[in-house]
């Protein structure tokens, strides 16, 4: 049996039967308070989204734990340059051309 913080940073798969297919996410938190760990999406792309979730509560159809773990340190550096990359580009004003400057 593992500790619960030993789940941080594995790569898990995750079926939703009302999208019909497994999912990768990575466990990326824990809240030892409501007992939730968290997945994350799709990280470090514009579609990330997450879900606090009571990972004992799933069956082995519904969730499972990938071998290996992720370096979060660098899935850190990956979502500040993810959130930066995905920021709106400036506003370009419409004025003269650049080739008239």
């Amino acid at each position: 049996q593992m500790g619960v913080n030993e789940y941080i940073c594995k790569r898990v798969k995750r079926f939703w039967p009302s999208e019909g297919g497994w999912f990768d996410c990575i466990i990326t938190d824990y809240n030892p308070e409501t007992k939730l760990h968290c997945l994350t999406y799709d990280i470090n792309t514009p579609n990330e989204s997450f879900e606090w979730a009571d990972i004992s509560s799933f069956s082995e159809r519904e969730f499972k734990i990938q071998e290996g773990k992720v370096d979060i340190s660098q899935l850190q550096a990956m979502s500040a340059g993810a959130a930066m990359a995905s920021s709106p580009p400036p506003v370009v004003s419409l004025g003269t051309p650049a080739a008239s400057i």
